[in-house]
């Protein structure tokens, strides 16, 4: 396996690891996602930063197989948003232009073997 693509691999699995056990974010993204009805548990996380001193933005893949987009305010719950962009259509990096290290071609996968919430 390609080097790329391994270390890749690792960053997106130990994100999720602590995505999951609640360990990488602060307990109100948690909070306001599950309001957005996300699945903690079940969902993965494709990518997060930091988008302002109170905003955290990310996308994440739901316990449906919908990527979702989220600014999560973490003083003021009102002023987050959440959006769902569309059901998961997983295609081969080789028919896309998608490269095999991108951080949604790994996620993808990942949420394809996730046999916990299947």
């Amino acid at each position: 396996m390609d080097m790329k693509v391994q270390a890749a691999k690792e960053i997106v699995f130990e994100m999720n690891e602590l995505f999951h056990t609640r360990k990488l974010l602060a307990s109100v993204v948690y909070d306001q996602l599950e309001g957005f009805g996300v699945d903690i548990a079940c969902s993965i996380l494709i990518s997060y930063i930091p988008d302002d001193v109170n905003v955290i933005s990310g996308r994440l893949i739901n316990q449906e197989g919908v990527v979702c987009n989220f600014d999560i305010n973490l003083a003021d719950a009102s002023k987050s948003e959440f959006e769902e962009e569309g059901e998961l259509n997983w295609k081969p990096p080789q028919h896309t232009r998608s490269k095999p290290w991108d951080h949604e071609v790994i996620a993808k996968e990942l949420f394809d073997t996730l046999s916990k919430c299947g």
